[in-house]
Order: C-alpha cells, then sequence, then structure tokens
C-alpha cells in the first residue's frame, strides 16, 4: 500500500540474462537501505522471482519487453541473424506503446524512471515528463557497432538507439566503463550484498569440512547446461553449479542447483575458494565485492570483455579459463593456481550505495 510521502521509481531493466536485473537490484536494495518508503515499478520481463529473492523493500513487477539486447545460441555465442530479426521487429518503439506506458507509469504517481540499458524507459520518461537515469557499463548501440560483419544491417539500429539514450536527464556509468563519456557520476562496480555468513552457506550446501568449494557460474541460466564438464574432480573438491538443473542434484561432490534456489547466489559466490565462469557484469561485480578467485571464461566475440578482462586483471585475483578447458574439465589444472592468488588487500566500494543517493537526490528537487 502506498502512503501520500512515498517515493515511487519505475526501473526499467534489460532482460538480457539475469546482470542487468542483478546490477538494477542492487541499487534498488541500496535505495531501500536509505530510504525504506521507496517503492518501485519495475518494468521487464526478467521473472518476478528473482526480484522477489533480490528485494525486501515495496515493489510491484510489471510483465513488459524493453529492448532486444541479443538473442543467444549459448551462453557464450551470440545469434545476430535472429538478433536482427527481433531489432527490426521492436524498434523504432511504437507510438502508442510508449503513449500508453507512459500513462501508466503517471498513473502509478511515479516521480523518477531509471534505465539500465532499456531504451524504452528513456522514451516512456519524455513523454511522461518525467526525469530519468541512465545506468550503464555499455549501451546497446556500442554493443551492436562491434559486429563488423553485420555492419550495415545493424548501423540503423544503432543510431537510432544511440540518440534514445543521449536523451536521458542524467547518466550514471558503473565501472568497468566500456565507452567511457562524460556522465554525471561514476562509479565502482555495483553488486549485489550478500546476508549470510560463510560458515552457514556452506553448512548449507553441506560441504564436508576440508573441502575446497568451486562454484561455476554461466550466468545463472539454464542454457548452462552442455557447456562445462566436470571431469575427475580433485580429491577435497567440492563443486556447486547453479544454473544446470531444474531440481536441487547431488552426486558425489558436485551439487546441482537450479537457477531458483534456496542459495542467495551473493552468498554462494562469497562462500566460495574459487569462483569458475562468464565474465559478465553482475557475476565480475559480486566477485569484486567478494575478493574471491576468479577464473573467467572470456566470452569470444562480445565487445564488452575485453573490458571486463582487463578490468578483471588489474582488480580481481584472476586467471583465464578456456571455454574448450571448461568444456572438457580439464579447468582443474589451474584450481591451485587459483587459490594460491594473493588476496588483493583493496578496500571494496558498492558502486550501489554511491547510485542510490544519486537517485535520492534528484528525487529531492
Amino acid at each position: 500500500m502506498k502512503t501520500v510521502s512515498q517515493p515511487v521509481i519505475a526501473y526499467f531493466i534489460s532482460a538480457h540474462g539475469l546482470g542487468h536485473a542483478a546490477r538494477a537490484a542492487a541499487v534498488m536494495d541500496a535505495v531501500h537501505r536509505a530510504q525504506p518508503a521507496a517503492r518501485f515499478e519495475i518494468f521487464s520481463t526478467v521473472p518476478g522471482w528473482f526480484f522477489e529473492d533480490c528485494l525486501s523493500g515495496p515493489f510491484a513487477i510489471h510483465n513488459l519487453q524493453t529492448d532486444v539486447g541479443l538473442v543467444q545460441h549459448s551462453p557464450l555465442e551470440e545469434n545476430l541473424p535472429a538478433t536482427i530479426e527481433a531489432l527490426d521487429a521492436f524498434y523504432p518503439l511504437d507510438e502508442q506503446m510508449v503513449h500508453d506506458v507512459a500513462h501508466q507509469v503517471r498513473r502509478l504517481e511515479c516521480r523518477l524512471v531509471i534505465s539500465d540499458i532499456a531504451p524504452l524507459g528513456i522514451a516512456v520518461a519524455r513523454r511522461a515528463g518525467l526525469p530519468s537515469i541512465l545506468v550503464e557499463n555499455f549501451t546497446w548501440d556500442w554493443i551492436y557497432a562491434g559486429y563488423r560483419e553485420y555492419r550495415d544491417l545493424l548501423r540503423p539500429h544503432s543510431e537510432y538507439l544511440r540518440t534514445l539514450f543521449s536523451r536521458a536527464a542524467y547518466h550514471v556509468q558503473a565501472e568497468p566503463v566500456c565507452a567511457p563519456g562524460s556522465p554525471d557520476l561514476v562509479v565502482p562496480p555495483i553488486g549485489r550484498l550478500p546476508r549470510t555468513p560463510v560458515d552457514k552457506v556452506r553448512q548449507l550446501l553441506k560441504v564436508p569440512t576440508g573441502n575446497q568449494l568451486v562454484v561455476i557460474t554461466l550466468g545463472g541460466t539454464a542454457t548452462s547446461a552442455g557447456y562445462f564438464s566436470a571431469g575427475d574432480l580433485p580429491e577435497k573438491l567440492f563443486l556447486v553449479i547453479p544454473g544446470q538443473s531444474d531440481q536441487i542434484e547431488r552426486a558425489g561432490s558436485i551439487l546441482r542447483l537450479p537457477v531458483q534456489s534456496n542459495v542467495y547466489h551473493p552468498d554462494l559466490i562469497r562462500a566460495a575458494d574459487v569462483v569458475i565462469g562468464k565474465a559478465g557484469y553482475s557475476t565480475l561485480a559480486e566477485i569484486y565485492l567478494a575478493d574471491v578467485p576468479f577464473g573467467y571464461v572470456s566470452r569470444m566475440d562480445f565487445r564488452e570483455a575485453p573490458v571486463l578482462e582487463a578490468y578483471a586483471h588489474k582488480h580481481l585475483r584472476s586467471l583465464k579459463v578456456s571455454a574448450p578447458a571448461l568444456a572438457d574439465g580439464s579447468w582443474t589444472a589451474q584450481i591451485s593456481s587459483m587459490t594460491a592468488l594473493p588476496a588483493t588487500g583493496a578496500k571494496r566500494v558498492n558502486g550501489a550505495d554511491s547510485t542510490a543517493a544519486f537517485v535520492l537526490e534528484i528525487m529531492s528537487h
């Protein structure tokens, strides 16, 4: 139930994987900690359970496609022809749809619109006469410009989206930033906070005493299945793979968890001795905050990957793991090298807090 003084914020979130939703959830959680009465109206096709797991403050979910992103063959491979077909169908944005959503946002008494690279949110904010904040470490026009083979087919969409993104009233860039510009604010990596002590998490997972806990994550989606092999696990190594089963499955030293499980993902990251996974934004941000060793798998032709990998080399305890090594199980030979990486000792600052302070400052005007 909304109160008279309750600040209401619309949040439009890309459903490309769960990384943008994780970043947005971290910001919303930080806003809730600073202003418990704040309410979020979330527009996205990200499953509702994800936000239910992440947020304790008031929110509502509106199932709505907010962008296209990339259609993918697998967690590590994009499907550009299918992406172009989807872009052609979605853009330019339908004016009646923008009008209807703007009316909905006004009816919900939203005072601000935040967009995690979902350009629809910016268009809706302008139509509704509301301020908008773009939060990003890349935008889709920048991503599409990197696919030279499809440049001519993608150029119209890149130009259209570049114009939409430029219309945001405020601009926040979150490190690692892919295309530094002149934003209103630059913040450290934005990640969700863990909630449960490490020993409690390991007890919940039933990790044998004295075992090293290795977590393999390819973005937390069920499509991870088939892109990983455990091979012959070394003794005293316990492996957890989220998103590779429809239910909890335990086989010896391997525990497979469903996409939605009773273990909060940031808790799992902090409890790990080593995390191996796709070098995606939210994975990197949560590993950065936990300061655990990271064996990162390159995302092949994805334009963001070199930026994230360079940041990992500089700021994280990291080593590269090849996609073939992940697939055939030979990644296990690198575990001892990863666990030997010394702690950075650097102070970890969550960019969610400064982003939340920026949001609340704008709303106070």
